[in-house]
């Protein structure tokens, strides 16, 4: 496993210093555990195994707790690939020495846990090592899909940017397929989107529920 810095500024991060003392060390040992692109099994054993090997007191537990005030505090996010958990670390820079990832990443469509977090503030990064510089081509912004109320698609656009999912035409299309599917109008399933915290759109999601009901905030197989 590779040596990891942090930089002296996380000494006096605001976002630091509002975590819990548990959250706290358990970001720090993340850092050292994640692989190469700030990922991992986000199972509480599976973290308790590798974060905690020696600690009994620190719980499976105390891991759960620890890992939902790291999502609720933007430093990291869970989400499900084939109904297992995994995360990711936010802000993560570390030029990857490996050339493909030990776990999934996160993708549109991807049902994220503890998906009520504030928008994530800006934490200085674990490293700062620079290879080369990317040109990145920003899409064509999308256009409002058909039926779609103005005030919906603007809350949908806002949600989408705090998540830092961009928009693209497969997303809305992606989620235009599942919405048909569970019968579902594209205004329904945008505003659930956005009262969920989803950025994708399922139709196993919503089995039997009505576009009506609102959400009681539980997500789907959530811990």
């Amino acid at each position: 496993m590779p040596t990891r810095y942090l930089k002296p500024g996380i000494r006096d991060s605001e976002l630091i210093d509002g975590l819990s003392p548990m959250a706290e060390v358990m970001f720090y040992r993340l850092l050292v555990t994640v692989d190469d692109f700030g990922r991992f099994d986000a199972r509480p054993a599976m973290i308790k195994s590798q974060c905690f090997p020696i600690k009994e007191k620190f719980t499976q537990k105390h891991c759960e707790e620890a890992l939902r005030e790291l999502c609720e505090a933007g430093l990291l996010m869970v989400y499900f690939v084939d109904l297992k958990p995994f995360l990711q670390i936010l802000k993560w820079d570390n030029v990857p020495r490996s050339k493909e990832s030990k776990f999934p990443a996160y993708l549109d469509g991807c049902m994220q846990m503890y998906a009520d977090v504030c928008n994530p503030r800006t934490l200085l990064p674990v490293t700062v090592t620079v290879t080369k510089t990317e040109t990145v081509n920003r899409a064509t912004e999308v256009a409002s899909p058909e039926g779609v109320s103005t005030r919906v698609w603007q809350d949908f656009k806002k949600h989408r940017k705090a998540k830092r999912a961009e928009i693209t035409q497969s997303a809305i299309d992606g989620i235009k397929r599942e919405a048909d599917k569970a019968g579902w109008s594209m205004e329904d399933a945008l505003s659930e989107c956005c009262a969920r915290g989803w950025v994708g759109f399922k139709a196993d999601w919503v089995a039997g529920a009505s576009p009506a009901k609102q959400s009681s905030g539980i997500l789907p197989g959530a811990i």
